[in-house]
């Protein structure tokens, strides 16, 4: 009932639009929340880590095995996980 212009929570998901537009999502879409930084003090480790996954297959029903991630940095570039992940 609150006019976008006044309210501070647009999407209504308990964060403020300031504190949203300030990490990177979207203030106005409730699926949109902002990542939080895995290592205190460090850039927010989601926007500089991008886990890679091979591609496999199995049977429906089945139990299928997949190799931890490959992880790369920001630049693309072959990096270990980030600690504690």
């Amino acid at each position: 009932g609150t006019p976008d212009t006044t309210d501070e929570d647009d999407d209504n998901d308990s964060i403020p639009d300031e504190v949203e537009k300030d990490k990177g999502s979207n203030p106005k879409d409730k699926g949109s929340i902002p990542a939080t930084p895995i290592e205190p003090g460090k850039p927010t480790n989601a926007a500089t880590f991008e886990p890679g996954y091979e591609d496999g297959s199995g049977k429906p029903g089945s139990d299928v095995k997949i190799d931890a991630p490959k992880f790369k940095d920001k630049d693309g570039k072959d990096t270990k996980a980030p600690e504690g992940t």
